[in-house]
C-alpha cells in the first residue's frame, strides 16, 4: 500500500528551472560587461602596441566571446520564462540548470579577467583618448573600487577610480565639493607600490594590483605544467614504444635459441641413430 502510494510522487517534474529574476541578472551582467569592454577599448588609440600585449595576455576575453556568452544568457531567459508559463518535463528542467550553470560560470570566468584588464590598463591612463571610459558603473566589482571613493566632482565614476589622476581639476565649484583630498593623495608617479602594505593588514583583497600580479603568475604556473605534463607524456609514450620493442626482440631471440636447440637435438639424434 505504502509502495502505491509512492509511485505516483516519483515521476513528477520539478518546477521552473531557476527563478526568473536571476535569470534576468545574469543576462543584464553580461550586458554591463560587453557594454564596459567596448567602451574600455575605445578609450585607448586603437592599435597602440602596449594596449594589444595588454590584451593579448588575455586572448579569451574578446568582443566576440561576450557576445556569445550573452546569446546563451538570452536562450535562458527565454527557456525561463516559457518554463513558467508550460510546467517543464524534467529533461528540459536538467537541461536548464545545467545551461544556467554554464552561463554563470563564462561570466565569471570573463569578469575576473576584465576586472584584470581594467587594472592592468590603468597603468596606462595618460594614454586614454576619454577620461571615462566605463559604460556600466553599477556592474562594477567591490574589489576594484574598495578603498577608493569617486570624487563627487567627477561626472562618471570609473570602475578603479585611477582616471581621476589625469583628468584637470574641476571649475569653481572643485573646492567646495572636495571632500576628502584623496585624488591628491593618488599621484600619477607611484600609484602601485602603496598596495602590498594593506595587503597585510587586512584579511580580504582589496587592493586588487596584488590580487591581479597573483593571479597572472598562477596562469603562468598553469602553463608550465600543462607543458611539463605534455613532455613527460610524451616520454612515457616513448618509454612504453621501447620496452615494447625491446620486448618483441627479447621474444624473438627466445624463439630463435630455442629453434636452434630443437634443430640441434634432431641432428645429435640422427648422429646416434647412425
Amino acid at each position: 500500500m505504502s509502495q502505491q502510494n509512492l509511485q505516483p510522487d516519483a515521476p513528477r517534474p520539478p518546477p521552473v528551472t531557476i527563478p526568473l529574476v536571476q535569470a534576468q541578472q545574469i543576462v543584464n551582467l553580461l550586458q554591463a560587461a560587453r557594454d564596459e569592454f567596448v567602451s574600455l577599448v575605445a578609450s585607448f588609440p586603437p592599435g597602440h602596441p602596449q594596449i594589444r600585449s595588454i590584451l593579448g595576455r588575455y586572448p579569451e576575453l574578446t568582443l566576440q566571446e561576450l557576445e556569445r556568452v550573452l546569446d546563451e544568457g538570452r536562450r535562458l531567459l527565454v527557456q525561463v520564462r516559457e518554463d513558467y508559463t508550460h510546467r517543464p518535463n524534467r529533461q528540459r528542467a536538467q537541461a536548464g540548470v545545467e545551461l544556467h550553470g554554464r552561463v554563470q560560470r563564462q561570466y565569471n570566468r570573463l569578469r575576473d579577467m576584465l576586472d584584470f584588464v581594467t587594472e592592468d590598463l590603468d597603468n596606462f591612463s595618460h594614454l586614454r583618448v576619454n577620461p571615462a571610459p566605463s559604460l556600466s558603473p553599477n556592474a562594477s566589482a567591490p574589489s576594484r573600487s574598495a578603498g577608493q571613493p569617486p570624487s563627487p566632482s567627477q561626472p562618471l565614476p570609473s570602475r578603479s577610480g585611477a582616471t581621476s589622476l589625469f583628468t584637470s581639476p574641476d571649475p569653481p565649484c572643485a573646492p567646495s565639493q572636495t571632500v576628502p583630498p584623496r585624488p591628491s593623495r593618488l599621484s600619477p608617479q607611484q600609484p602601485r607600490p602603496a598596495s602590498p602594505a594593506p595587503l597585510a593588514q587586512s584579511p580580504g583583497f582589496q587592493p586588487s594590483g596584488r590580487r591581479q600580479r597573483s593571479y597572472q603568475e598562477l596562469l603562468e604556473e598553469n602553463r608550465e605544467l600543462r607543458e611539463e605534463n605534455r613532455l613527460l607524456s610524451q616520454q612515457l609514450r616513448r618509454a612504453d614504444r621501447l620496452i615494447a620493442s625491446l620486448s618483441e626482440r627479447r621474444e624473438e631471440e627466445v624463439e630463435e635459441e630455442e629453434g636452434e636447440e630443437g634443430e640441434g637435438e634432431q641432428r645429435g639424434g640422427k648422429r646416434r641413430r647412425l
